[in-house]
């Protein structure tokens, strides 16, 4: 067993009938394959990595099929988009992509983090082949979260 198993239901993908599972369990198992990965050298590396995890986990336990236009976010976790991604504020080497609930963050190096947008705590976070992380100074990481977007 992989994770915390919510039990789970069965449901259609793909035409075929899997087996399926809550959200927080599929990030979990998403979190636990990022850890278990090589890291990334470089932002496309990171990026591939992201999105291939996360649609193998999404595919195999969610029930709802790969949409390539990104339609069903709702039912389903979706990767960032590079084409969506832009600079974060006063680092031009990070991207960031916004999510509905989290920014991803990638950087050039490979590294890369999930912070939730209301409280910017950071979700999960890799180091990139070089060992450092996406942000390589102390700074605050929320000061590349748009002021209006961050909690109380």
């Amino acid at each position: 067993m992989r994770g915390r198993d919510p039990g789970g239901g069965v449901g259609r993908a793909g035409g075929r009938e899997i087996s399926t599972r809550e959200r927080g369990w599929r990030l979990g198992e998403f979190f636990r394959l990022l850890r278990e990965s090589e890291p990334a050298s470089s932002f496309e590396e990171a990026l591939r990595q992201i999105t291939d995890l996360l649609n193998q986990v999404e595919d195999e336990y969610s029930g709802v099929p790969f949409d390539p236009n990104y339609g069903n976010c709702d039912d389903r976790m979706c990767p960032p988009v590079a084409e969506s991604m832009k600079p974060a504020p006063g680092d031009p080497r990070v991207l960031r992509h916004r999510h509905k609930g989290h920014y991803t963050f990638i950087g050039a190096n490979g590294a890369f983090e999930f912070v939730a947008v209301r409280t910017g705590e950071v979700q999960f976070f890799k180091r990139g082949a070089d060992g450092q992380e996406v942000w390589n100074d102390a700074r605050d990481r929320t000061a590349s979260i748009p002021p209006q977007k961050r909690g109380p």
